[in-house]
């Protein structure tokens, strides 16, 4: 199977497909699962679930490599919610310039970087106050804000009211429905 998995990325890296390093990549987090797995099903079909994994990988990062971006910078954006984020941490991560992702950003999305990351990390916490009993620190710190009182006043601004008077809104319209 590691064979099988070793012949299709060289394949696509032979192919001009992807570059080298994310090919291998993707290669090192196939053959992980391959590695760790207990329950091994029949070789022909364990073989086609794991070249289906790798074309969806494959087909995966060349979607995203094909974003513009302001589009990369929101998927990151979205993908990484939970850790402390700012211009100059996405700009490393794109490998493009704090200003030129700054511009390019606030043409596409009508905001700036900070204010579309507020709003994001407000959706997240949003979702966790509906289906979770999670405290509000814990959702404060699971979203990489250090401080729960500016989570609290982020949140407020965001949706016009406080995380809990937003918990009990949504626990008392639901049970009126």
């Amino acid at each position: 199977m590691i064979r099988f998995v070793s012949l299709l990325m060289s394949n696509v890296i032979e192919s001009g497909q992807l570059l080298i390093d994310v090919a291998l990549k993707i290669q090192d987090d196939i053959l992980g699962t391959i590695e760790f797995k207990k329950d091994i099903p029949p070789f022909e079909i364990w073989m086609k679930q794991v070249a289906i994994r790798c074309f969806k990988e494959i087909q995966k990062t060349k979607d995203e490599s094909a974003l513009l971006i302001p589009e990369k910078c929101s998927s990151y954006i979205k993908n990484h919610i939970n850790q402390k984020l700012s211009l100059t941490i996405l700009a490393q991560n794109l490998g493009c310039s704090k200003s030129s992702l700054a511009h390019s950003f606030k043409k596409k999305y009508n905001q700036t970087i900070s204010s579309y990351i507020n709003i994001q990390k407000v959706k997240a916490a949003q979702y966790m106050l509906i289906n979770s009993s999670v405290n509000l620190s814990e959702i404060a710190y699971t979203l990489a804000f250090n401080n729960p009182n500016y989570f609290m006043r982020i949140f407020k601004h965001y949706v016009g009211i406080s995380p809990t008077a937003y918990r009990v809104n949504i626990r008392i319209n639901s049970n009126i429905q």
